[in-house]
């Protein structure tokens, strides 16, 4: 896989049955979240290859950066607070 590809994907979990369903993502908010994570690791020496954005129906959120290794995974997250 090349990890030099930006992918960013979004999707919507019914609550009754908890089904994913695609949601389109345009340019802009890519560009957005790629600024977001590019500035989140810029001063990291961690090689963190994804950003995962949740976001709640009651508008709570997390960020959560990830790497890929063999070994115990990495991650750093991020938490709304109030």
């Amino acid at each position: 896989e090349n990890n030099n590809i930006l992918k960013c994907k979004a999707l919507f979990i019914k609550p009754d049955d908890d089904t994913q369903h695609a949601i389109a993502v345009s340019e802009n908010i890519t560009e957005l979240f790629k600024t977001l994570f590019d500035h989140a690791i810029k001063n990291e020496v961690e090689d963190w290859q994804r950003a995962i954005f949740t976001i709640t129906r009651k508008g709570q959120f997390n960020l959560n950066f990830e790497r890929d290794n063999n070994d115990d995974e990495e991650v750093i997250t991020a938490v709304q607070t109030h």
